[in-house]
């Protein structure tokens, strides 16, 4: 009973707070809703964009977001969540906006329910596009990031099977 609420309380400890996926600029997580007291503070010192992939908001930050008593962007897109492959949008519209706001020297933060497919799959492929790598050499790295990131066989399959985005330009050597 003492080893099983441990490991549950790990657990829990785990999906609450968010992963560096790239030094400084790019953080991966699960749901705010799941994260301690304190989430505001920490995303106000730490990030200048957070990204909700999950279909639900988050009712707090929607109501800090309206009273403009946020220091980051507090943005929800809700994509599906496929076991087949990556929802199309998050290449579309959610990748660019990550690398738009990182190369602007600005730190995102991206999460989805459990902060494994989702925001896995938009992590993977913002370094793919940031460092010009191929979707395996990127899920790759974002794997000894985010244990458990993007384990599902059709998003995961879809990702590897990527070119880098510009085969004419040099691959840029990702951070350790």
């Amino acid at each position: 009973d003492t080893l099983e609420s441990a490991h549950a309380a790990g657990r829990e400890e785990r999906m609450r707070r968010a992963n560096e996926i790239l030094p400084g600029v790019l953080y991966q997580a699960s749901h705010p809703k799941k994260w301690p007291e304190g989430k505001v503070a920490w995303m106000n010192e730490n990030v200048d964009l957070v990204i909700v992939l999950a279909g639900q908001p988050d009712v707090e930050l929607d109501e800090l977001a309206a009273a403009e008593q946020l220091n980051f962007t507090y943005w929800h897109f809700p994509v599906v969540d496929s076991h087949k492959t990556v929802d199309e949008r998050i290449g579309e519209t959610v990748v660019p906006a990550i690398a738009d706001w990182i190369r602007a020297g600005k730190r995102v933060l991206v999460c989805c329910l459990a902060g494994r497919s989702r925001s896995g799959a938009a992590s993977t492929l913002a370094v793919r596009e940031l460092y010009n790598v191929s979707g395996a050499d990127a899920l790759a790295y974002v794997r000894t990031k985010r244990k458990n990131a993007v384990k599902r066989e059709g998003p995961t399959a879809y990702l590897n099977s990527l070119e880098r985005p510009r085969p004419e330009d040099e691959q840029a050597e990702l951070p350790s």
